[in-house]
């Protein structure tokens, strides 16, 4: 795991570098506005160099392993105890089991995770409150979204030995209508990754 202290420093270099490229781009933008008005008709910028460039470089890489490393160590904090494990279902028979079981360990995994958090730990204790009172249930229900998969129309956290819990009895415990405006959500979502490639 990475400490916090080098966890800054990387952030700062980072920010340095991109805005040496911000400076080195602007300079580039003059440069080429004042080209000479017989070659004004070919503007074409050269983008080769940018798009043999890497998306994500060394520190975003970094970044990106250090969240997972984080929200591994949440998961693994809160375990779930006293039930079956995977691949056993979990019914669900009303809103109170639906907020107790998969909602509470995905609420106590998501605290955890946060806690981790360099942003969030510079946050005075009232400010981390308000944000985690605030956010909390709305995470909790696009996570679930992620969960979700359709071919066994089950909720489950990959990689877990965590039970699973049928989409049928979210149906049931919520209603049809928000089950599936969770699932068109979360098609819209995949659409727009799968977009973004």
């Amino acid at each position: 795991m990475i400490t916090s202290k080098k966890a800054e420093k990387l952030a700062k270099i980072e920010e340095n570098r991109r805005l040496k490229q911000i400076t080195d781009s602007n300079q580039e933008l003059r440069r080429l506005t004042k080209r000479d008005s017989k070659t004004d008709d070919d503007l074409s910028l050269d983008l080769s160099p940018l798009l043999n460039e890497s998306i994500l470089n060394d520190f975003d890489w970094l970044s990106i392993q250090f969240i997972l490393d984080c929200f591994s160590e949440a998961i693994r904090l809160n375990q779930i105890a006293g039930v079956s494990f995977y691949p056993s279902t979990q019914p669900i028979e009303s809103t109170i089991e639906l907020f107790r079981v998969p909602l509470y360990l995905t609420s106590m995994r998501l605290i955890t995770y946060i806690k981790q958090l360099n942003e969030f730990q510079q946050l005075d204790k009232e400010d981390q409150v308000y944000v985690v009172k605030l956010n909390l249930l709305t995470i909790c229900f696009l996570h679930s979204i992620f969960i979700y998969d359709p071919r066994t129309a089950c909720y489950h956290e990959q990689d877990t030995i965590d039970l699973l819990f049928s989409g049928k009895d979210w149906i049931k415990t919520l209603n049809k209508q928000f089950h599936n405006e969770m699932k068109q959500i979360r098609n819209d979502l995949i659409d727009i990754f799968q977009s973004d490639d």
